[in-house]
């Protein structure tokens, strides 16, 4: 999932309405899901229709009246940002900016979807792309409507009827599309972002409601929210965690995910983290001979003498301290395909099951589902193959399968990629088959595939906005390879008003349940059994859970307890709770009826020290008399919890007796 971003509102900015052309076009990813038996548009289906599509474009500079833009006075190119539309000026198609490669102010590459292919199933021939070639790259307002305005020369009523009516029909400011690997939540649900990921509300995780499912899907891997409060989904002042962690005001109004060192109140809960934009050049080894020049990095100006190497290169972007944005000078990527090596079948595939080990992580190929739809027959296609290995977690491995009935694997560090066929396919027949890589294979791929040796620049940024480069002698793109883009994208967070995550109190049943709760600084648990059978109220700081009052604090917390014993009653008898810092005054014995058995005795106490307060000496119950001591002692506990005492008789072989036990402290 990628942002939306609906609020860039800012004052005397106007809106951005570029205008360009399409001067190349390729589907970049097939949609690999189908919505039922009968989808004849995803990637397997009788007609598969692209999902996204890279575009290259020509811009033109929009002109405006404004000198608080990037560039005053002016949009163009380096102003394109992912999260932004782009509509074809024909007819209104509208697709969904997911990525910018590389982009200049006069030319822009960058990768567009079909958001919930609505282009597809739109159109009865399942074209998700205009025809055309002119279009117009525009944002969203805070209500997630397009501001076109003011409308260019070119699109008639057709292109403001469609766009009109596409974002009436489907708001994304109302239903939130996010990311949620293998989910199977159904409509209705209510979701809460909490414990690093989103689920369905528990008891728990009620605290951290964001809203309810209003879509389950698109495929396994998206839901689609109705929140309960607004998202805010591309401000990179907000800092990201992982889902469910909760962000602070500090005594500056600035933001933190430390509780501890804020002013206690939550202002946002995180929905999804950011994912970084990473921009890695294509040039090996890089070093600049020239004269001396200047470049300017997201509007911070980095000076280069003209004679740096790689790592001083990246030296003195880092020492110019661009906002955000780090350089480092990484192996360059190891990269091992399909088809480098003969197939044995001519395609990519193999019956199941097999396995191999990559780089000694061990591999089982056992799903035919897209091998099956695309070829009639239990094979692994290349769509299996990557989902298999995914499952592996094999460290610093890309799996690549766009849909083309290719395979690709990257190791990201440049490491060798070494791989051992370790079970064959069956070649269908139940006969010893082939392995998954070698010559000859199911695969093609080779089973070494040595470490890199070269090194390339990469800037990252974290928080997941744009790097834009200003480079007007282009001696730094060219050398590096390295190009302004977004690839990533900030995080998205939940806005916590309107009774979201305000200080409250939650009644749970007893003090396991109370530790499971994911609470925020004020946040109060009302417990009904504390452990000692009655309920007691605590107060969430931050840290920890303090008690503010008990049952036995509710009262005037300076009591007496008595319980009366007659022979042929339990000999164990719960006396009364006393709460933490309080002091047993006395506690005395009163027998009204002598016991018939010189060696009965009474003892006060708790579980685990039952004569504490009253030792078998302290009466001589085969006597009538009142007998005390006076302990003097003080109740105490780490977790808060009152102090529990009991009697204790020992009735020996009394066959009468009664006694009335009380204890009083203040």
């Amino acid at each position: 999932m990628l942002p939306f971003r609906t609020n860039e509102i800012e004052l005397n900015i106007p809106p951005k309405v570029i205008t360009g052309s399409v001067t190349a076009s390729s589907v970049s990813n097939y949609w690999i899901y189908p919505n039922g038996d009968d989808d004849k548009w995803w990637l397997l289906g009788s007609s598969p229709r692209g999902w996204q599509y890279e575009f290259t474009l020509s811009i033109n500079t929009q002109s405006h009246g404004s000198h608080l833009t990037r560039k005053p006075f002016e949009y163009n190119g380096m102003d394109v940002k992912v999260g932004d539309w782009m509509a074809f000026t024909g007819d209104g198609i509208c697709l969904k900016i997911v990525s910018v490669s590389s982009k200049q102010e006069g030319t822009v590459t960058l990768i567009a979807e079909d958001y919930q292919r609505y282009n597809t199933f739109k159109s009865s021939s399942g074209n998700p792309i205009s025809g055309g070639s002119d279009c117009i790259i525009f944002e969203l307002q805070e209500s997630g409507l397009p501001i076109i305005d003011p409308l260019p020369t070119g699109p008639g009523d057709k292109f403001q009827s469609n766009v009109g009516a596409r974002f009436a029909r489907q708001n994304i400011r109302d239903n939130f599309e996010l990311y949620l690997a293998n989910n199977s939540l159904t409509k209705g649900e209510v979701v809460s972002a909490a414990n690093g990921t989103i689920s369905a509300t528990t008891c728990s995780t009620a605290a951290n409601m964001i809203g309810f499912v209003s879509m389950p899907g698109p495929g396994p891997d998206y839901v689609t929210i109705r929140p309960h409060n607004r998202f805010i989904d591309y401000d990179t002042t907000i800092p990201s965690g992982n889902p469910g962690d909760k962000i602070y005001l500090t005594d500056d109004n600035s933001l933190t995910l430390d509780g501890a060192n804020s002013c206690g109140k939550t202002a946002f809960i995180t929905v999804n983290s950011a994912i970084p934009t990473v921009i890695t050049g294509t040039v090996n080894n890089p070093a600049f001979a020239t004269s001396a020049f200047s470049i300017k990095i997201n509007d911070t100006t980095v000076n280069f003498t003209g004679t740096e190497t790689l790592v001083q290169i990246g030296s003195a972007i880092n020492t110019a301290n661009v906002p955000g944005v780090e350089a480092s000078a990484p192996q360059e990527n190891s990269t091992a395909s399909s088809g480098t090596l003969s197939l044995a079948y001519g395609l990519v595939g193999g019956y199941v099951p097999f396995a191999a080990t990559i780089n000694g992580v061990a591999v089982s190929f056992t799903s035919d589902f897209y091998g099956s739809a695309r070829y009639g027959v239990p094979v692994a296609a290349p769509e299996d193959m990557k989902l298999a290995i995914d499952a592996a977690n094999v460290p610093n491995l890309e799996v690549s399968a766009p849909g083309d009935a290719t395979l690709t694997l990257t190791e990201l560090n440049g490491n060798a990629i070494t791989i051992v066929n370790t079970q064959t396919d069956n070649t269908g027949t139940g006969g010893s088959g082939v392995g998954f890589a070698g010559t000859g294979s199911i695969t093609g791929i080779p089973l070494n595939t040595s470490a890199t040796s070269t090194f390339r620049l990469r800037l990252t940024r974290a928080d997941g906005g744009p790097i834009d480069i200003y480079d007007n002698s282009l001696v730094f793109e060219t050398i590096t390879g390295v190009t302004s883009g977004q690839n990533g994208r900030p995080t998205v967070v939940a806005a916590v008003y309107d009774g979201l995550r305000q200080a409250s109190t939650t009644v749970i049943a007893d003090i396991t349940d109370r530790d499971l709760l994911t609470p925020a600084v004020g946040d109060m648990a009302y417990v009904l059994d504390d452990g000692t059978g009655s309920f007691a109220l605590y107060l969430w700081d931050g840290s920890a859970w303090r008690q503010l009052a008990t049952e036995e604090s509710a009262q005037v917390d300076a009591r007496s307890y008595e319980i009366n014993y007659s022979v042929g009653d339990p000999t164990t008898i719960f006396l009364g709770n006393v709460s933490v810092d309080r002091k047993i005054q006395s506690v005395s014995a009163d027998v009204t009826v002598a016991f018939d058995d010189a060696t009965a005795n009474v003892l006060v106490g708790t579980v685990g020290d039952p004569d504490l307060l009253f030792d078998a000496t302290a009466a001589e119950i085969a006597v009538v008399d009142t007998y005390f001591t006076h302990p003097e002692y003080f109740t105490a506990n780490v977790a808060g919890q009152d102090t529990p005492f009991y009697v204790t008789v020992d009735p020996q072989a009394a066959t009468v007796g009664n006694v009335t036990v009380k204890i009083t402290y203040v």
